[in-house]
């Protein structure tokens, strides 16, 4: 298999490994560091050639290995593009889906080259996928599942949490994540993109631009969670309605669409328009935007964006809006574990990256490839998505922890005159606890004033 040597050149007793005698259709076993390593050898040297019966035999072969090892249940495999071989890699990957189908074995192939950074390059990888532009801040799991992707070195995870945690933007401007106790109704989840579009509008916010935008029109498909948007002068049905228009002429119809109880998207002339696209109209629960939930944590998401690089006067957000919805749709969502632009098109978008290079395919190659992947990723998607949704449930209706406070934490303050503009920080801080009364009432040293406040108003700041 392609790359045996690179990998084994990095194992620990990699000489004895590399100028050990190998015979073709042999399998290599090799415990290192908590790991173990199964090579499949087709062939001897490069420039023999390599035929379906061989992969499907060794194949095979390690199917039966497997079996017997009761304590597997996962094995990733990396590409099996092979400059030398003239084998398809999609004829390999359904040949694989064949012989594992009947096993309890999970099988992950990451098709691109994973690059292993040096020290000095993680801290600028770190800051590359975290704070700048088509990054956009995310959280510690998306930005692990970004950075996944092409990069690997121990302790990624570990690094990427602290490197999350100890960001200040983040710490100021993203809000605690914490469930409610009503139980939770499990939504209904498309099959196909565009099935169901959610719309929402988010504003007013501080005007922007020589067109003084104050609103920000979103639209979110429900299977993909691709996301559009539109900077907006007003939130009248008028506009909406011509930029949901100009949404449909890049992607179609959808059979539904979800929406609040805005006035805006109650009015007559949005539901005459509904009307002529045979589009039916669905609205969520007053006070229960619960229902529109994907679409309201990415409202979150992009607030969290726009705060991260607005100017002080905050009147440039509009030039940050479609780098925010590149940013979203070109991160793993944590609902489906693909990428939205991914799920949509069946390719991962090229965007700038100072240490990757991908390998070109031909045409045939990209064809079979791309309806594997389609066919393959949306399936995945959905049953994610429901997997999710089931967890969501059992997560939101489970009751939530107190943090305990002791004198000299520091923490940050909820900022409840951030009103005043919109993308204003919602913590501000940090201050100094110089008294916990109980559990639920501490003092604080705000400036030269000593102020108590209920623990919910705060939040521990990481340094």
């Amino acid at each position: 298999m392609p790359h045996c040597e690179e990998i084994l050149s990095r194992l620990d007793n990699s000489d004895n490994l590399l100028n050990s005698e190998r015979e073709p259709l042999s399998i290599l076993c090799v415990n290192d560091k908590n790991k173990t390593y199964y090579f499949l050898f087709t062939k001897v040297h490069h420039y023999e050639e390599t035929n379906y019966r061989d992969v499907y035999n060794l194949l095979v072969k390690l199917r039966n290995l497997l079996i017997n090892c009761q304590n597997i249940t996962d094995l990733a495999l990396p590409d099996f593009t092979d400059p030398f071989s003239k084998l398809t890699y999609t004829k390999i990957y359904n040949m694989i889906s064949y012989i594992f189908h009947e096993t309890n074995i999970k099988i992950h192939i990451y098709k691109n080259k994973l690059i292993y950074p040096t020290p000095v390059e993680v801290p600028k990888i770190l800051k590359e996928n975290h704070d700048s532009v088509i990054a956009g801040h995310p959280g510690s799991q998306r930005m692990y599942s970004r950075i996944k992707a092409a990069y690997y070195w121990k302790g990624m995870r570990s690094d990427i949490e602290q490197y999350v945690k100890k960001c200040k933007l983040c710490q100021i401007n993203k809000p605690l994540r914490k469930s409610n106790k009503a139980p939770m109704e499990i939504t209904s989840t498309s099959t196909r993109p565009f099935e169901r579009l959610a719309l929402d509008v988010v504003g007013p916010l501080p005007d922007a631009g020589f067109q003084n935008f104050k609103f920000i029109l979103t639209l979110q498909d429900d299977l993909t969670k691709f996301t559009s948007a539109y900077p907006m002068v007003t939130a009248t049905s008028e506009e909406i309605a011509r930029n949901l228009v100009h949404f449909m002429s890049l992607f179609g119809f959808p059979k539904t669409i979800l929406t609040d109880l805005g006035t805006c998207f109650t009015s007559e002339l949005f539901k005459q328009l509904t009307e002529i696209l045979k589009v039916k109209a669905l609205f969520t629960t007053p006070y229960h935007p619960q229902t529109n939930g994907a679409l309201e944590r990415s409202h979150a998401t992009l607030k969290e964006y726009l705060k991260s690089f607005v100017n002080e006067n905050q009147n440039d957000w509009h030039c940050y809006l479609f780098t925010a919805i590149l940013a979203y749709n070109t991160t793993p969502h944590s609902t489906t574990n693909f990428t939205p632009h991914e799920l949509l098109y069946g390719y991962k978008p090229s965007i700038p990256n100072s240490l990757y290079e991908s390998s070109g395919n031909t045409y045939n190659e990209y064809i079979r490839a791309l309806q594997y992947r389609m066919r393959f990723s949306r399936e995945k998607a959905i049953q994610n998505i429901l997997n999710s949704k089931e967890k969501s449930k059992q997560y939101y209706d489970a009751n939530s922890r107190g943090v305990t406070y002791k004198v000299g934490d520091m923490v940050y303050l909820k900022h409840h005159l951030r009103l005043r503009k919109a993308l204003s920080p919602i913590w501000k801080g940090p201050y100094k606890i110089i008294k916990v009364h109980n559990k639920h009432n501490v003092t604080l040293q705000v400036g030269r004033k000593a102020i108590k406040y209920h623990t919910n108003e705060i939040k521990p700041a990481t340094s």
